[in-house]
């Protein structure tokens, strides 16, 4: 895998307030869960909110809940960026993240390395774009490559 250096896409990373997104498009449950299993076993903190529930064992208990309960989940890959979900629909995985935590090559590493873990997990490019604006491609992984993609701007 290439790395990305912090001087080639620092840009992308200069906040106006708003949020970054991250896509995996054309996913089903079975792509859910292979991605939360995978960040689950990376070790990395994460957060659950979901009304004094536990995490539940599949993520179609989320969906099937979600008319009732606001549901999240917060991954923090190292100290600083912490990457959210909030089960939003079954067809896409959709995290956020705000720029401003992402100050240098160390944040870089673990947002890169949380693009990877998902999108192999789920055998599916990921890409990043600004906050709702998902044609928007500002950096992509693909795992059949093994390649990080910035694009131009």
């Amino acid at each position: 895998m290439q790395i990305l250096r912090w001087s080639d896409v620092a840009d992308i990373f200069e906040g106006d307030g708003e949020l970054l997104d991250v896509h995996v498009f054309g996913t089903t449950w079975q792509d859910w869960d292979q991605a939360v299993a995978a960040v689950r076993t990376q070790g990395w903190p994460i957060g659950f909110s979901s009304v004094g529930r536990p995490f539940p064992r599949d993520v179609r208990e989320i969906f099937a809940s979600a008319d009732e309960l606001s549901v999240s989940l917060s991954i923090e890959p190292v100290a600083g960026p912490l990457i959210n979900t909030h089960f939003l629909a079954e067809n896409e995985i959709v995290f956020d993240l705000s720029p401003a935590e992402v100050r240098g090559q160390v944040e870089l590493d673990a947002v890169c390395r949380f693009l990877r873990v998902v999108a192999r997990a789920v055998d599916k490019p990921i890409v990043l774009t600004p906050e709702s604006l998902p044609s928007r491609h500002l950096l992509a992984y693909d795992p059949a490559t093994d390649a990080f993609a910035v694009q131009p701007s």
